[in-house]
């Protein structure tokens, strides 16, 4: 009988403690602007979680990767605004 290995990665937010999906990490995104024969103008977007005395990076759900975005969002509205 052959020998199978399964290996299992399970993800925590690093923010709201839920269990999550290797799919449901935020890792960034992507949006192209506009292309122009071989030129295109692409916005791309990261977020890093830095907790002090922590060596591993921080992991996020997409779920409060977009709750923190819309917030700096409506920061820059009322910045732009004012």
């Amino acid at each position: 009988m052959p020998i199978k290995t399964t290996t299992v990665t399970e993800y925590e937010c690093d923010l709201c403690a839920s269990e999550i999906k290797e799919g449901q990490v935020f890792t960034g995104a992507k949006m192209t602007m506009w292309r122009d024969r071989d030129v295109e103008a692409r916005i791309d977007v990261t977020m890093t979680l830095t907790i002090d005395y922590v060596t591993d990076k921080g992991v996020v759900c997409k779920r409060c990767a977009a709750i923190r975005l819309r917030e700096i969002a409506d920061a820059t509205d009322k910045e732009y605004w004012a």
